[in-house]
């Protein structure tokens, strides 16, 4: 009996984890992005990785951000100028190894002429995408991205 409480606890401990990853895919699957979170740090990756690499990463805190909603990833893959570019607002940036030629991150949305933050720019075009967290788990998802 003792051994089921002991398997038990260890289950539920867990599934308790804040530890989660995700990888993104363009839908043509040429591009990818690895989003790996755990507690309120979170690492997002060009390309498909299980760890963290030792460049072309960006690691962000996420403790300013509330996690139960407002928590999202807006992007696009292959602008004129990037491979891709993501915004997660309200982040702060720790560590930004990402080769700043090929990749754009941003921590604040663009605003309209009256200083509101818009995505207009990011919804229903080619390419975009966006992502909404609830405390690291993925919410909802809209534009052309694919998750694994």
């Amino acid at each position: 009996m003792k051994k089921h409480y002991l398997i038990f606890a260890l289950l539920f401990l867990a599934s308790c984890s804040n530890d989660h990853r995700y990888t993104l895919y363009s839908n043509d699957k040429k591009q990818s992005i690895t989003i790996i979170s755990d507690g309120n740090i979170r690492y997002i990756i060009n390309g498909d990785c299980e760890e963290v690499p030792e460049k072309n990463y960006v690691k962000v805190d996420l403790s300013s951000t509330p996690m139960n909603n407002n928590d999202e990833l807006v992007g696009r893959w292959k602008t004129n100028k990037y491979e891709w570019e993501i915004i997660n607002d309200g982040v702060t940036v720790l560590e930004n190894k990402l080769d700043s030629i090929r990749f754009k991150f941003g921590t604040k949305f663009p605003e309209d002429k009256n200083g509101i933050p818009t995505l207009i720019d990011f919804y229903n075009k080619p390419n975009c995408f966006d992502v909404g967290f609830e405390y690291n788990k993925i919410l909802n998802m809209r534009g052309e991205v694919k998750i694994e």
